[in-house]
């Protein structure tokens, strides 16, 4: 039996060297009826360490849909994404052709979207000053709100 400390990372390196079939094997378990809170939260961020691009897209793209994962989860699947380091671009790319929605849901909540930006853009602090200038040029003129610390 696996204890509940290790669950999560033996979750993550079946989604990892799994591929799509481990993937929707995790992502079944954790959409299971009944399953505790605590578990649900392991298999969903494990979701996050899938090695396939389009994986971590769709996930991406669940993270905004109300009926597949809570909102109050949908930051911390960004960043899950974002830690990975094949996913780290693609949350970025994700951040910013979904940002009017991202901004709409949660700019009253600067904690929230002080840390989705830390998280995914964080991420850039060793980057080039190319990237760090793309990053610049599409907040410019966003509204952040306190999120701009």
């Amino acid at each position: 039996k696996i204890t509940p400390d290790h669950r999560q990372l033996v979750y993550a390196v079946g989604v990892r060297y799994g591929g799509f079939r481990g993937w929707e094997r995790v992502r079944r378990a954790w959409k299971k009826p009944g399953i505790v809170v605590n578990e649900a939260d392991r298999l969903r961020n494990a979701l996050a360490a899938a090695s396939e691009p389009w994986l971590l897209q769709r996930l991406l793209d669940m993270s905004l849909d109300e009926v597949e994962i809570r909102r109050q989860d949908t930051i911390s699947v960004i960043c899950a994404v974002s830690r990975n380091a094949i996913g780290q671009g693609i949350a970025w790319e994700f951040l910013q052709t979904r940002w009017e929605e991202i901004h709409r849901r949660y700019s009253s909540l600067s904690f929230e979207l002080g840390t989705l930006l830390k998280c995914v853009v964080g991420g850039f602090a060793g980057a080039s000053s190319f990237r760090l200038d793309i990053v610049k040029g599409f907040f410019s003129g966003r509204d952040v709100g306190a999120a701009a610390q």
